[in-house]
């Protein structure tokens, strides 16, 4: 496996599951990314405007792609997200060699993927 196929995390939040789908299968269906979870009821305390201390329930979306995409995923999902100030961040990941080929696969040119 290249440096470009290393394996990353991209996490974000979002406010409705309807939203959240959209993403997951934009990102999926584009094949900026592997695989998408989609955790529900996720509690997010956080400071916001006039240094207001906010509590709400988001649903949290754990987006699995390499290296190589990780940009393009935190772009994609930032600009398709309507916050505000869209929480997008990434960090690399440890996969087995099987996950690790997985995501690199099935994130890779579509051309390249055998018909």
């Amino acid at each position: 496996m290249t440096d470009s196929d290393a394996v990353v995390t991209v996490i974000t939040s979002l406010g409705t599951e309807q939203q959240a789908i959209e993403v997951a299968e934009r990102l999926v269906g584009d094949h900026l990314a592997t695989c998408v979870n989609i955790v529900p009821c996720t509690r997010t305390i956080y400071r916001w405007h006039n240094d207001r201390i906010c509590d709400d329930t988001e649903l949290l979306l754990i987006i699995k792609t390499t290296k190589a995409r990780e940009q393009e995923v935190l772009e994609a999902a930032a600009r398709i997200n309507n916050y505000e100030i869209p929480e997008v961040m990434g960090t690399g990941a440890v996969a087995v060699d099987a996950t690790g080929a997985w995501i690199a696969a099935m994130t890779a040119d579509p051309e390249s993927h055998p018909r």
